[in-house]
């Protein structure tokens, strides 16, 4: 699915933004949830997954909230495109 979304948004975002975003989702975002189905994951995991960004247990280094939240938009335009 991010692949998709890359696709898609390709057009409209620099080439820098595509790099960061692309590698919010291999370093955060898939590691952390894998091969999950985006449709079956509930509030408490992104909540958990948030909490442990920030803590250092996700990354292995606390993440700043506005990384947390950046990452958080990826994630978010990945959700939009699976439901």
């Amino acid at each position: 699915v991010f692949e998709f979304v890359l696709e898609l948004k390709a057009p409209i975002l620099s080439l820098q933004t595509l790099r960061t975003n692309s590698g919010f989702f291999y370093n955060h975002i898939d590691p952390y949830f894998g091969s999950s189905d985006i449709r079956t994951i509930q509030y408490i995991d992104y909540q958990r997954f948030a909490n442990d960004l920030l803590s250092g247990k996700a990354s292995g280094r606390p993440l700043k909230p506005k990384t947390v939240k950046n990452i958080f938009n990826v994630l978010a335009g990945i959700y939009k495109l699976a439901r």
